[in-house]
Parts: structure tokens; sequence; C-alpha cells
């Protein structure tokens, strides 16, 4: 008991050494205020602005002292229901046992209530600390602002004159302003005499406590002879309630020093605020010359600013509203949160923030227009700096663990997901995206002793999906969806280029030359039309436009060393597009191209592509001793249906050669090419009624008439291995 005496008396004159501290501040402010009024009387003219901007502060500062007073009131008014109870405990004491038990228990619900207040008022205090800080950031903002258009704005001699009137009024109101600290002053040593007598009633509380622990001591030794195990619980309970109000009395004493610290902070930020205003009135001085010369603009501007000014208030009240609301969701929340964050709670916060920065430094702001690329174990693979460094963050931490939450892991995939979003219309970055995700995806394949390797089987079309799995399965069957989602947008971009284009290089204009015409005697109007020249079309597409866009989605990807299992893939499903893009019009307007001139002008563009994809493709896997790829890189589709339209028709008899020159193509495709053909120039005789009746043999019994059936579908392929 000596020991916590000592403590309370240290404590009492640490409070009286502030205190006196702060009493020396204040005649420091005071002195402040003095030097401030004689600058202001030296100085010729001054803004209405300022004048403003100070009373909002005096504004701010009078509420402040407000709130400080109601809470060292709610302290007190505590104060006092602490030593009421404790002395109605003290005095029924003597009566009995089972009273003293029920004014412990009004003790311990004060103490909870007294501890949830304590939180709610230090909660208070830092929100109205940050408010002032905002509202202070704000102002100065505003203020530097002001500063410039003042630069800018000339006033006139007349308003000079007013403004010097107006100095005059505002070292009347710093007059004011002295008087109020003064008071303030008054108010504070009030406050202090009054805080001196708390201390000293609590220490009279004290000694009442010691003597009543005296005298529970006593009554232990006497008792505990008759019932040992019965009040060695008591005696613990006593113990730890005497230790409770100690703490509930240092929590009490905590409290008032932060409200003493929050004074005299707003005190010290009051006087750099009025030393800035000092130095702004000062620049302004040595402006008055430049202010003759633009006596034009003056009116215009000041009104603006009076504008300005008067939305500056209204959001400074709309501000202060929204301080209030905010004051009160803080009160409920407080009141239900009574209790302080755990270490594991603050474990976790940390553990969150090394996430969200690790998250920011690699794969935030990644893009292939700043990628520091850096080579892999392989030469030849470059991959973004940034992508390494995330991978040797989650190989050196304990992500992986089957006992580790899924939270970060889900979050890398979320922002590579959004990443790959945010650029979806360029190829390039979505091809740079694919890089990053593969080399990601196959390194923790390889470093989970994986069998599947994107680098080795291409990109999985089918990804498996399972409620509950370990961490590092789960990582890589996320990512790889999210790797499929890229291929298919990579596929995508390169579709829609490539569409159009297809169908206006294999179906343009050979129309004309083939169609038969009716020839008439052209009279004498035609003639003269014919002898006019005619424009020059617009120069038709190519087969060679077909190469030369390959070419350049070629290059973007060679440019971010995408691996070779990849490229196979991707290209042989653009070819398995351009076959079923092509094929899927002419079976779709079969009637229109089913002549013999078509069936020639499809197979030479078919047979351009398909060696621009030997010539490129092709001779990579053979530079590659024992590649396990395979190249496909086939129109088989629209080369077959071509060799139907230009092939002499009676040949269609013949099942063995149908079978070796048409595999590809079913018996109603056939049908339907034969029994839509027109005769040309070209291929002048129809097709005979055998072959439409041999080739109705091959078609199944059991075969649909649906009209897709004649279609074929352009679905993802897999990448086939041997």
């Amino acid at each position: 008991m000596e020991t916590i005496n000592r403590k309370l008396n240290s404590e009492i004159t640490d409070k009286v050494s502030e205190l006196t501290i702060e009493k020396s501040e204040k005649t420091v402010l005071n002195n402040t205020v003095a030097e401030i009024s004689e600058k202001l009387k030296a100085t010729k003219e001054s803004e209405l602005n300022w004048k403003e901007l100070f009373e909002e502060k005096q504004k701010d500062l009078e509420k402040m002292e407000e709130r400080y007073n109601k809470k060292k009131d709610k302290v007190r008014h505590h104060k006092e229901k602490h030593s009421h109870l404790e002395k109605s405990l003290h005095s029924k004491h003597l009566s009995g046992e089972s009273e003293k038990l029920e004014l412990w228990k009004q003790l311990e619900s004060l103490k909870t209530q007294k501890f949830t207040e304590m939180r709610e008022y230090q909660k208070k205090l830092e929100d109205a600390n940050n408010n002032m800080d905002d509202l202070n950031l704000r102002k100065n903002a505003e203020i530097k602002e002001l500063q410039k258009q003042i630069e800018f704005i000339a006033m006139d001699k007349k308003e000079l004159e007013i403004k010097i009137e107006m100095l005059t009024s505002e070292k009347d109101n710093f007059k004011k302003i002295s008087e109020r600290l003064t008071e303030n002053e008054k108010e504070w040593n009030s406050t202090r005499i009054s805080l001196e007598q708390d201390v000293e009633n609590l220490k009279e509380e004290l000694l009442k406590k010691n003597l009543e622990i005296k005298n529970l001591e006593e009554h232990k030794d006497k008792a505990q002879k008759e019932l040992h195990t019965v009040r060695k619980d008591e005696k613990s309970n006593l113990e730890g309630e005497v230790t409770q109000l100690h703490k509930k009395f240092n929590e009490s004493q905590f409290q008032l020093e932060s409200l003493k610290l929050v004074a005299e902070n707003e005190k010290k930020e009051f006087k750099r605020k009025l030393e800035r205003l000092t130095a702004e009135l000062e620049e302004e001085s040595t402006q008055n010359g430049k202010l003759e010369e633009l006596l034009s603009l003056s009116n215009k501007s000041v009104e603006e600013l009076k504008n300005r000014l008067l939305e500056y208030q209204k959001s400074d009240s709309e501000f202060a509203l929204k301080t209030i609301e905010y004051e009160k969701k803080i009160q409920d929340l407080t009141s239900k949160l009574s209790v302080e964050p755990s270490p594991e709670t603050n474990a976790i916060i940390e553990q969150m923030n090394v996430e969200l920065e690790l998250l920011e430094s690699t794969l935030y702001f990644m893009s292939s227009c700043n990628s520091p690329k850096v080579s892999t174990t392989n030469p030849d693979e470059y991959v973004d700096e940034r992508t390494t460094f995330l991978i040797k963050a989650l190989s050196s931490g304990a992500y992986f663990d089957d006992d580790a939450d899924f939270g970060f892991l889900g979050k890398i995939i979320d922002v590579t997901r959004q990443a790959y979003q945010r650029s979806s219309n360029d190829i390039n970055e979505i091809a740079f995206w694919l890089k990053q995700t593969t080399y990601l995806y196959d390194y923790f394949a390889k470093f989970f002793s994986k069998r599947y390797v994107i680098k080795k089987f291409g990109i999985n079309i089918v990804v498996e999906s399972a409620d509950e799995i370990p961490n590092k399965e789960r990582f890589l069957n996320e990512l790889l969806v999210v790797i499929l989602e890229i291929y298919k947008v990579l596929l995508a971009l390169t579709y829609k280029d490539l569409g159009k284009l297809l169908i206006d290089v294999a179906f343009q204009t050979i129309d004309e030359k083939v169609v038969p015409e009716t020839r008439v005697s052209q009279s004498k109007i035609r003639q003269s039309r014919a002898a006019t020249p005619k424009k020059p079309p617009s120069q038709a597409p190519t087969p060679s436009d077909i190469t030369r866009l390959l070419s350049q989605v070629l290059s973007i990807l060679d440019n971010h060393t995408l691996d070779l299992s990849i490229m196979i893939q991707y290209f042989n499903q653009i070819f398995h597009f351009i076959d079923g893009t092509i094929f899927n019009e002419l079976m779709t307007n079969v009637a229109k191209y089913s002549v013999a001139e078509r069936g020639f002008f499809i197979k030479l563009a078919a047979s351009e592509i398909e060696n621009w994809g030997a010539i490129n493709i092709e001779k990579r896997l053979k530079k590659q001793e024992n590649s396990p790829f395979q190249w496909k890189g086939q129109l088989s589709h629209v080369i077959e249906s071509g060799t139907v339209l230009v092939l002499d028709k009676i040949l269609f008899v013949d099942d063995s050669l149908v079978k070796e020159l048409f595999p590809s193509l079913t018996g109603r495709q056939l049908h339907r090419l034969l029994s839509k053909f027109q005769p040309s120039e070209l291929c002048p005789n129809p097709v005979p009624k055998e072959t439409l009746k041999h080739i109705e043999t091959l078609i199944p019994l059991n075969s649909s008439q649906n009209p897709h059936d004649l279609t074929i579908p352009i679905a993802l392929l897999a990448l086939k291995y041997t």
C-alpha cells in the first residue's frame, strides 16, 4: 500500500508540474498575441479573409474548450459516484457479508461502465485531433490559393483606406482575444485548483481504502482458521477488486493528462496559425506597388473571392455537421467495442499491411509499358522483374501451408484478373499478362512437384474444381482459370481482326465473273455509258493481308517470349478458326457460292495461308530435336470443299476415292455442296443424278435435319502432344 501511495503522490506532483508548464505556455501565448497586435499596427493593409479565418479558428478553439469542460465535468461526476459507492460499501461492510457482495457487484458494473466511457473519451479525443488536422490542411490549402489570387489582384486606393480602417477594428478584436485568453487562464487556474482538490480527495479515499484493506485482512485472518478454502477465494477476489480500483484511478488520471495534451496541442496550432497570418500580411505589404497597376481587375476578383469565401463557409458548416454525425457513429461503435485489440489482431493487421505493400510493388502497377525484363534460367526467355520478386516473396512465406488462410493468395488471383481486364482490348498487354501468369504457374507447379506444366503440355482448357483442397492446389487451379481467361481474350482479339477479313478475301467480287449473264444487244445509250471511264475500284483484300496480320501477332508473342507450347496451341486454334469461318460461310450461302471458280479461289487462298504456317511455325518445331508438339496447320474443310466444287462430279460414285479425298467432310455436307452446285464456264456440266443418289447413301439414316449439322463448331482445342 505504501508503494501505491508513493505512485499516487508522484503522479500528483507530475500533474502539478504539467499545470505549471501549461501556465507558462499560456504566458507565451499572451506574449505572441501582443507581438502580433504590434505588427498589425505597423501594417497598412489587411484582408477581410484573414479576419474571417481568424474568427473561425477562434470558434473552433471555443468549441474545443467547451468539449474539454464537458469531459472534465463528466470525469468529476464519475469520481463523485465512485466515492459515494465506496462510502456506501464501507458503511455496509459492518452490516453483513451479503450486502457487501451486492456492493462489490455494483462496483464492478460501474467499473465496466467507466472503462467504456474512458474508451469513448479517448476515441473522441483522437477523432477531434484528426478532424482538426483535416481542417487545418483544408484551410491551409485555401489560404495558399487565396495568396496566389491576391498576387494578381489590384486594390483601389479607396479600398486600401477602408482596409486600414478594418485593421484598427481588427486590433480591437485582438484585444478582445487577449482578454478572452486571460479569462481562459483564470478558468484553467480554477480547473487546476479543482484538480488539486480532487487529488486530495483521492488521497483521503485511498487512506480510507487502506483502512478497509487492513480491516479485511484482520477479518480474513480470523476467518481463515474456520474456513480456509473458502476464504482463499474471497481473498483473491478482494485483491483483484483492489487492483481494479487502482487501475481505474490510473485510467482516470491518464484521461486527464490526455485532455491536457489536447489543449496544449490546440494552443500550439493556434500560435502557429497566428504566426503564419502575420508573415503573410508582411508579404502582402511588399506588393503594394504592383497593386496600383491592376486597378481594373480588382472589383471582379474581390467579388469572386467573396463568393469563394461564402462557399468555403458553407463547406465548413457541412463539414462540421459531418463531424458531428461521425462522432455519433463513433460513440455507437465505442459503446459496442470496449476492449482494446488483442496482439493477435494487431499481428493480423501488420500482416495485411505487408501483403498490401507486396501487391502494390508487384501486380498493381505492372504493364508492358513499364516492364523491367530479366532473363530466366533459359537465356532466350524474359519475364517481368516484379514477377520474380513476387515468386520469391511467396516461396519464402508460409502462404501455401495447409493451415494458412487463402486470403492473400486469393487477392493475387483477383488483382491479376483486374489487371488484364483493364487492357482487354490491347493484344500486346494481353500477351504480356499471358507470359507472366504462365511463368508464375509453371514455377510453382515445379516447386510443388506437379506433373502438369504449361511449358510441356500447353494450356489446359478444362480446369478441375473442388470444394476443399489444399492451398497450393487451389492457387494453381484458380491461376489456371485466369490463364485460360487471358488466352480466350487473346483469341477473341485475333478473331475480331480476322473475321471480316476472311469473308472479304474468300468471297470477294469473283461473283461478277462467275454468274452467267444473258447477252442482249446494247442500245446507243448503253454504249455511251460504257465509253465513259469508270472510277477505279477500291483495292480488294488478298490472302497476303491475312498472313501479314498473323505475322504481326507472331512478332508480339515472340517479343514476350511465350512458350512454344502456347504458340503451337494458339496458331492451331487460329487455323481452326480460319477453316471454320470460311467453310461455315460457304455452307450457309451454298446456293450463292457453289461454283467451280469459287472452289479454285478458296483453295488458292487456303494454300497461301497454310504455306505461311509451314514457314513460320512448322520450321520452329523442326529446329527443336525430339519436340513433343505437333503442328496441324491444316485448313482441311476449306480445301476439301473447294476440291468438291472443282472435281469432276462423276468421280463421286467411287466410295474409296471419296473417303481418301474428303476425310473431313460428312455425307450431308457433300450432298449439300453437290445438290446446290451451279454450272459455269469452267465446269458447264451439271451434277449427274447418279452421283446425288450415291451421295445420299453416305448420309446415316438416323441423322438429324438440323442446319447446324452442316457447319463445324469453332471450339477451343487442347494441345495434342506425343
